[in-house]
């Protein structure tokens, strides 16, 4: 990694504006094909059996809590619809943010094949909505329509009704559509991007807020994200692979250690009259710029199931900087993470479907340092 190689010469802001282009052919049947059998898998495992489980029934008083309105089985096929929109989303993200079509499937890929999140799918509850809204926000607020931006603006509302704390994801994509979207952004800008961000969906999570029944995590954050307390309900298992989980997080924090420390390296203080004043003569590597975007939406992850997201771009981004120099190297690393997710999902298959004789045992088996909370207490 050399995160002092210097970039395009063009502007960087009109880099995200106009790159990466169409996308290609490949890209949308390989899309295709992921959020296909991702929903697939989800409907077969949600609706066998459809027995209600008590955190689903808890959740019933929320305001996205849609089983006494819907029923079981509708409110389990739109869970799976919102997991597998939110792995189609990550990729588009990870597309638009990385400028790589494969960059963009592998974070799918990745987010597919982990354990915690197809147990999320195949529950009715608001967290698969709150993952699926978020994920969609990300997307849209990635891209260079500002139309779009409205619409992230609405599903950064959606999740945050479903989980209040959703809320957290406003500031950075606010910010990221400012400063990456607009070339000469004007204070109308400035208004724009408080407002969809923070004003829209604060509102709406006031009133979800007021008007629902708040459900308290069961396990508190710091200890979901170290996996060191997994959440249970009734059989099936929230757990992470925690190799890609733990992989993410130290792929995203060794890049953005890196990105600081070349800034840092590149600095330089001038005298002027009167005052000092700190310059960075060279412009930043587009990729040092995304890896700090990514770094900023893991510090403010609302909740756990956010976390994936945030792992598999950052997995995909540091296949992607191993690509620039070593193309072969970085597809055989990107095969490798999927092996690890493919091996993760298969040990762990039956603390999703809710099938294993003894869940602490398998449980002990995959995550050696941790132990199940039941949920709801």
């Amino acid at each position: 990694m050399d995160p002092e190689r210097l970039p395009d010469p063009t502007s960087q802001i009109a880099q995200e504006r106009v790159q990466p282009g169409p996308p290609a052919l490949t890209f949308w049947v390989a899309l295709g094909i992921v959020g296909v059998a991702l929903f697939g898998v989800l409907i077969a495992i949600g609706l066998t059996p459809t027995t209600l489980l008590p955190a689903e029934a808890a959740a019933a008083s929320s305001p996205l809590g849609l089983v006494d309105r819907l029923g079981t089985e509708a409110s389990r096929i739109l869970s799976a619809a919102s997991v597998a929109s939110a792995a189609i989303c990550v990729a588009l993200a990870g597309r638009r943010l990385l400028h790589s079509d494969g960059a963009g499937i592998l974070a799918a890929a990745i987010l597919a094949l982990d354990p915690g999140t197809l147990a999320l799918g195949r529950l009715a509850l608001p967290d698969s909505i709150a993952l699926g809204a978020l994920a969609g926000a990300l997307a849209c607020f990635l891209s260079a329509r500002d139309a779009m931006h409205w619409v992230g603006s609405g599903l950064l509302a959606l999740a945050a009704l479903a989980e209040p704390t959703a809320l957290l994801w406003g500031i950075p994509l606010g910010t990221m559509a400012l400063l990456r979207g607009h070339i000469y952004a004007a204070p109308r800008h400035l208004g724009e991007s408080l407002l969809q961000g923070i004003a829209i969906p604060g509102a709406v999570a006031l009133v979800g807020v007021v008007s629902g029944v708040a459900q308290p995590p069961c396990v508190p954050p710091l200890s979901a994200l170290t996996l060191s307390a997994v959440p249970f309900l009734g059989g099936i298992a929230l757990a992470h692979n925690p190799i890609l989980w733990l992989g993410g997080l130290g792929s995203l924090a060794i890049l953005a250690i890196a990105t600081l420390v070349g800034m840092g390296r590149q600095v330089r203080v001038a005298r002027l009259p009167g005052r000092l004043q700190l310059r960075l003569p060279d412009a930043v590597h587009p990729m040092a710029g995304r890896i700090l975007w990514l770094a900023a939406l893991g510090l403010v992850a609302p909740f756990p199931g956010a976390w994936m997201i945030v792992a598999a771009l950052g997995l995909a981004a540091g296949v992607v900087w191993l690509s620039e120099d070593a193309p072969g190297f970085g597809l055989a690393v990107a095969l490798v993470v999927v092996g690890f997710g493919v091996i993760g999902l298969a040990r762990s298959w039956s603390l999703v479907t809710g099938a294993a004789a003894d869940p602490a045992v398998q449980l002990a088996g995959l995550l050696p340092w941790s132990h199940a909370v039941a949920c709801p207490p």
